[in-house]
Order: C-alpha cells, then structure tokens, then sequence
C-alpha cells in the first residue's frame, strides 16, 4: 500500500510540473486600468483586450482603450479631453516577463467651452506606436509599464508614458 501510495504521489507530482510548464501566463482575456502623463497632463483610463500565447511564447493580441486627460482650465475657458484607442500587441513571453511592441489609431476628442466663444469641439484622428514590459505577479494578476508615440491629424506629436494594473480571465 505504501508503494502504491508513493508511486501514486510521484507521478502527481511529475504531471503537476509538466502542466505547470504548459501554462501561458499571457494567453486569454485580460481588463485593466492605467495611469499615465502626456504633454505633462495627467491621464486615467481603462483597457480591455485579448491575446495569444503560442508554443514559442510569442504573443499576439487586440487591446483595446478609453481614457481622459485632467481638464485645463483658465479663468475665462474650460478644456478637456477624452482617448479612444484600438492595437495590436506583439511580444516575446519570458516566463513571467513580457516584453512587447504596440500600434494602433488613436482618436482625441476635444471640447473647449469659454464665456466669448462658447463650445467647441473636434477630433482628430492619428496613430500611435510603442512598447513596453510586463511582469505577472501571480496567475491572474500582472503589472506594466508602457511608452507610446502619438499623431493626431494636425496637432503636435505627443509622448506618452502609462502604468497599469491588469486582470486576467
């Protein structure tokens, strides 16, 4: 029975490794919410996507986002802005580290409200490009930090650098 036993142990044990092996830790649905700066406006949002770890650990994904700058405002005008983004992610997995690149459209809408001119709004349409790193903290909880490039229609370039807290389904 002893024999049994081990022999039963042992080979939950090795099996319980080869899974462990098999595991994608950036494979599936994930939501988050980050932090950022752009143009040294502050900026929060949400994030949603989906991605595929393959046999290689290369990783492929949709990501999509929504989020808001801290709103300006003067003694005669108020001004904010809100982001609406879709990507495509690519990355090598290292075990618990991701490396990875991003670009996608990116779309800023704009309102400007003053006392003389009344309220305007507008958006512009552009692109972005970036990358950055992720580290899973445990099966469904990971951490990032990310740094894009933006274009927007006429408007200036912008950088923009986010920390985020992401969920994993």
């Amino acid at each position: 029975m002893f024999k049994l036993l081990m022999a039963t142990s042992a080979l939950f044990i090795s099996s319980s490794t080869v899974f462990a092996q098999d595991e994608k830790p950036f494979n599936g649905p994930y939501i988050g919410g980050e932090l950022g700066i752009l143009d040294s406006r502050a900026y929060y949002g949400g994030i949603a996507g989906y991605r595929v770890q393959n046999s290689s650990d290369w990783v492929f994904g949709l990501e999509g986002s929504v989020g808001k700058y801290d709103p300006e405002s003067g003694d005669t005008f108020d001004q904010s802005f809100s982001e609406y983004s879709a990507s495509v992610i690519a990355g090598k997995a290292m075990g618990n580290s991701l490396l990875f690149a991003t670009t996608g459209i990116n779309v800023l809408d704009s309102r400007f409200s003053s006392d003389r001119f009344g309220t305007t709004n507008s958006s512009d349409t552009g692109f972005k490009i970036g990358g950055g790193y992720e580290y899973k903290c445990s099966k469904n909880f990971s951490i990032r930090a990310k740094g894009e490039y933006l274009k927007h229609g006429s408007s200036a370039d912008d950088l923009k650098g986010t920390l985020s807290v992401m969920v994993s389904f």
